[in-house]
């Protein structure tokens, strides 16, 4: 089964508002957004100095402010967490990155999430009329790469770039369904469609 533009929410009402909560606020000197914890909480002051510092343009760019197994990421990068700027996807896959280590912990992994490169490929191919369209031979090796067995995941999560908006696929094999979720509510059949093929 498929289901398009599902409306149902990722987080409860808790953990969305905690996630809106997370988002709000004033603008610090640097016009960064103060945040406040995942529980509501506010900020210290050394932790609002140290989100001010690390998103300060005037720093040194090259400076590697976040590090995991594979990636590093630098001062440059996480600029785009300021106030009205977009959001990058090297920022978005180191935080895919600590989300695959967290599940992976704890045993049995049960849930991956790609990384932002994945839909590319999986839909690089240009057609005769110039949409993109499956190309499985892409990404035929990349669950062998990170030695996946999907059919023992729960959940594959899949992030969707279209253009300038930010959307997400989840390929859920408990429920046997693809769910594609938009804060638009657009439905993405091409999506949904390679997803099921893949």
């Amino acid at each position: 089964a498929r289901s398009e533009a599902v409306d149902t929410p990722l987080f409860d009402d808790e953990e969305a508002g905690s996630l809106a909560g997370s988002l709000s606020g004033s603008l610090g000197d640097h016009g960064v957004i103060e945040v406040v914890g995942p529980a509501g909480e506010r900020l210290s002051e050394h932790e609002l100095e140290r989100v001010n510092n690390a998103l300060d343009e005037d720093a040194d760019g090259e400076e590697v402010l976040a590090e995991n197994a594979t990636t590093k990421l630098y001062r440059t990068q996480l600029l785009c967490l300021r106030d009205g700027l977009w959001l990058n996807d090297e920022v978005m896959n180191f935080k895919f990155d600590m989300l695959n280590e967290q599940h992976s912990a704890g045993g049995a992994r049960k849930v991956w999430v790609w990384n932002t490169h994945f839909y590319v490929k999986l839909m690089d191919h240009q057609e005769k009329g110039g949409s993109k369209c499956y190309t499985y031979s892409n990404v035929r090796r990349w669950t062998k790469r990170k030695k996946l067995d999907i059919f023992q995941l729960d959940r594959v999560v899949v992030p969707v770039h279209e253009g300038v908006h930010w959307t997400c696929a989840v390929v859920d094999f408990v429920a046997k369904r693809i769910d594609y979720f938009d804060s638009m509510h657009i439905e993405n059949p091409a999506c949904t469609d390679a997803l099921a093929q893949w």
